[in-house]
């Protein structure tokens, strides 16, 4: 009930039969009728449910939902959406309809036993062609599921990489502005190159954001289902992302050491600064935003400040 939609049933009969033409079963080529009054009076009480026409969905509800419903990039409404599509919707008999029930195509046709057993008399040919009907239409589904997963990946990263470049872009753009305000005074860089700085910074940070952001949402939603007890709570306690942003945070430090231009205690001391510098400027920028409603400006002076404090902060702990 979930899943099904009758109104998408309702309209595959009405569009078959608004065409003026006799509708026939596809499978036994008995004629179908729209009405169940029309039905009985037309072939009796014992015949009619062989030519009362009803909707089929050609691969089950049920199966759809059970083939989809733990992948995380499929929604309940994609699942619907798919499976009651006119691609998957057709109009057969109430005999055939009412003994298939969420039985596939396949296992519905082949079995010949169960069509006696119903009533229902089809040729070698006619159960042949249902079968391959019926492959059709999952060919169809995981298609077009295929397409709703890649789109929904899509914007998932779309999302979350604007909102981490709009992060990144914020905290470099602060500290950036910091440094370089802190050069210009100094008399190190004139104005002109402190602004292209900023910039430069903010650009290259925002981009890295926006990549490193959007796969670490698709990664974690990926893993959401994950049938391991231990990845679904990394998932849920948002490990993933703290993991790249400690990255993003400490990654230059990391680099230079490997590369032999700082040496150990100058490592640690650099990556124990960065920790109290971001804890200190990550609050003063939040207070800033909040003081100063304009996008970044209020950041920037609260990251300044924040800067200033963990600066002093970070020498008295040394």
């Amino acid at each position: 009930h979930r899943y099904d939609s009758p109104s998408a049933k309702v309209n595959a009969k009405k569009e078959l039969f608004g065409q003026g033409k006799t509708v026939r079963d596809p499978n036994t080529g008995a004629e179908l009728l729209s009405k169940k009054q029309e039905a009985k009076l037309k072939y009796g009480a014992k015949d009619w449910t062989a030519h009362l026409a009803e909707t089929d969905h050609k691969v089950p509800v049920q199966r759809v939902h059970q083939k989809y419903k733990n992948d995380p990039w499929i929604s309940d409404a994609d699942i619907r959406e798919v499976t009651n599509d006119p691609d998957n919707l057709q109009v057969i008999s109430r005999q055939q309809n009412n003994a298939k029930r969420a039985k596939t195509n396949e296992e519905f046709y082949d079995n010949v036993e169960y069509l006696e057993d119903k009533g229902i008399k089809l040729s070698a040919k006619a159960r042949e062609k249902a079968i391959k009907v019926g492959e059709k239409a999952q060919q169809d589904i995981d298609r077009k599921m295929l397409g709703r997963k890649i789109s929904n990946i899509g914007k998932e990263f779309h999302n979350a990489g604007l909102q981490g470049a709009y992060n990144a872009g914020a905290m470099t753009t602060a500290f950036s502005a910091t440094n370089n305000i802190v050069a210009v005074i100094k008399g190190e860089v004139t104005p002109e190159e402190a602004l292209k700085n900023v910039a430069k910074d903010t650009l290259t940070s925002a981009s890295a954001g926006y990549v490193l952001t959007g796969s670490t949402a698709v990664i974690a939603r990926s893993l959401s289902n994950s049938s391991s007890p231990f990845i679904r709570s990394l998932v849920k306690s948002n490990v993933p992302g703290q993991v790249v942003s400690a990255v993003m945070a400490t990654g230059g430090t990391i680099m230079k050491y490997c590369k032999g231009e700082i040496n150990t205690r100058e490592c640690i001391v650099e990556l124990g600064q960065t920790g109290v510098s971001i804890c200190a400027t990550g609050y003063a920028m939040a207070v800033g935003q909040a003081i100063i409603p304009i996008p970044f400006v209020g950041a920037a002076v609260g990251a300044m400040v924040g800067a200033a404090m963990s600066g002093g902060l970070w020498r008295d702990l040394q």
